[in-house]
């Protein structure tokens, strides 16, 4: 089964999507799905200017959609407002288990034309998609909101500027209900998360570190494939086409130069792995996502070709908004 997904009807997709992120139109919303129940097909639902009020509505237990939605926050003792744009990854609360992992291994695709965003939120609960419930993701998102966190998350947070982030938020039950049922606890080698902890370390000059499933084979443990100095450049040589690997990636952010840290948490799947293998690292994907994160961006790639460093500093400006969303 293909990774990537086609976009039917162009045309009405982005421009729709267009006219969310234009500040000349009214148009706060819009909502894609896939087309005849056709996992690599997505097309354009609806659009609207009545905001998660009205997208609400659009939304069906038996579906899995994909949505965008403009909010404006009120920062500065609620004087001056700033636009954002929520990703939301909708899966009903009815979607067959079977249909989930199928719908599952595209998402990246999906997600990829729906960016860039300040925050995805990933749900079944209509309740966690209220303007109110996005604020309060989007305040978090940004720091304006108190959050407890584990000590060492604090400290990774505050060290690494992750106040601009653009994290994946999965929420509530959906979180749950969507997980669950097909989650698969995957062993992650010591040598990995010592790793993940030396490129986030300021005391060590490791900014990259990539993780594979041993012997290529998704039933045995991730374990440590390299890690370096110099970044994606070392990355590379390791993300074979017959191979799933996860990176880790620490990159600087340089806005009125003042230099920031960014991390760049990085899905590959290769070109030629096999369809088992897409399905079962698919039910892995809770527990990988908490041994890489937090990160600013993920990026879902096939090919070499979706890896610039161009492309990544792109991605990483749109999510930290050193770079205009307005397209």
């Amino acid at each position: 089964m293909s990774t990537q997904v086609e976009i039917k009807d162009e045309s009405s997709f982005k421009g729709a999507m267009l006219d969310v992120r234009s500040d000349e139109s009214s148009t706060n919303w819009m909502l894609a799905g896939h087309w005849a129940g056709n996992p690599n097909v997505v097309h354009y639902v609806a659009s609207g200017v009545g905001g998660a009020t009205e997208m609400i509505e659009a939304l069906q237990d038996t579906e899995v959609m994909y949505g965008l939605v403009r909010i404006e926050e009120l920062v500065d003792s609620y004087v001056e407002k700033t636009v954002k744009f929520v990703y939301i990854h909708w899966i009903g609360e009815t979607v067959p288990f079977t249909k989930k992992g199928k719908f599952g291994v595209v998402h990246g695709s999906v997600q990829q034309h729906f960016q860039p965003s300040h925050c995805i939120i990933e749900t079944g609960q209509t309740t966690d998609l209220t303007e109110e419930a996005m604020m309060k993701v989007l305040s978090e998102n940004s720091g304006r909101t108190n959050k407890v966190l584990e000590a060492s998350a604090a400290a990774q947070r505050q060290d690494r500027g992750f106040t601009s982030s653009s994290n994946v938020i999965k929420t509530g039950k959906a979180q749950i209900g969507f997980q669950a049922p097909g989650a698969v606890a995957v062993n992650i080698d010591g040598s990995v998360t010592e790793a993940i902890a030396d490129v986030r370390s300021d005391e060590t000059p490791v900014n990259w570190c990539v993780g594979s499933y041993e012997e290529k084979n998704p039933k045995k443990p991730i374990v440590l494939s390299g890690k370096g100095a110099d970044g994606l450049k070392g990355i590379l040589p390791l993300l074979e086409s017959d191979v799933v690997a996860y990176a880790l990636l620490r990159v600087m952010d340089v806005v009125d130069e003042i230099s920031t840290v960014k991390f760049v948490f990085i899905t590959w799947v290769g070109e030629s792995v096999k369809p088992m293998t897409k399905g079962k690292i698919s039910t892995h994907k809770s527990t990988v996502e908490k041994a890489f994160h937090p990160a600013h961006v993920t990026i879902y790639a096939t090919s070499l070709g979706d890896l610039s460093e161009e492309d990544i500093m792109s991605k990483v400006q749109n999510a930290s908004g050193s770079k205009s969303h307005v397209m």
